[in-house]
Formats: structure tokens, C-alpha cells, sequence
């Protein structure tokens, strides 16, 4: 059994790592969330280990920071930012 719970982590790791190749059109979280269900369904762990498992307290942070990240976007921050930095380049830099 422990053979089928390592090809479930090396499988979605691999999701999780292939994300910009075109062929294959899955993200990175809907790879997580396959291996998290995979994980679930073949009993490697029980759905309170799971939930146990998630700091809530991180997913509360991140989800702030994504919906201040949205409303900026939106508000049009990065796009003037962006053309201030390029309005003082005067020409690219050649070497590094």
C-alpha cells in the first residue's frame, strides 16, 4: 500500500511541477487537490488527519492577501507602477 500512497505523491508533485507546459492544461492546485482527494480516498489519510492537517490560520492569510492583491489590481496600482518605472528608463541596460 505504501508503494500506491509514494506514485500518488510523486504523481501530483509532478502536476504541481508541470504547471506551464502546454500539453498539459491542470494548475498546480487543482494538482494539489487531486493528490489531497487521492490521498483521502485510498486511506493513506482519514478525513480528520486531513483537516487536521490545514492551518487555518495561513489559509485565512493568504486569502487576504489574494483579495487586497485583486482589489490593487483592479484599482489599477500595477499598471501605474509599471508605466512609472517605464517612463524613467531611458534605455535598457546591456550588461549585468
Amino acid at each position: 500500500m505504501n508503494v500506491v500512497f509514494v506514485a500518488i505523491f510523486a504523481f501530483t508533485y509532478l502536476l504541481i511541477a508541470t504547471r506551464r507546459l502546454r500539453w498539459l492544461r491542470s494548475g498546480d492546485r487543482a494538482g494539489a487537490l487531486f493528490g489531497a482527494v487521492m490521498m483521502v480516498a485510498t486511506g493513506a489519510l482519514t478525513p480528520a488527519q486531513s483537516f487536521a492537517a490545514i492551518d487555518h490560520d495561513t489559509i485565512l492569510l493568504l486569502f487576504g492577501m489574494m483579495a487586497l492583491t485583486v482589489y490593487v489590481e483592479r484599482a489599477g496600482l500595477f499598471a501605474w507602477v509599471a508605466d512609472r518605472t517605464l517612463a524613467r528608463v531611458r534605455r535598457p541596460r546591456c550588461c549585468w
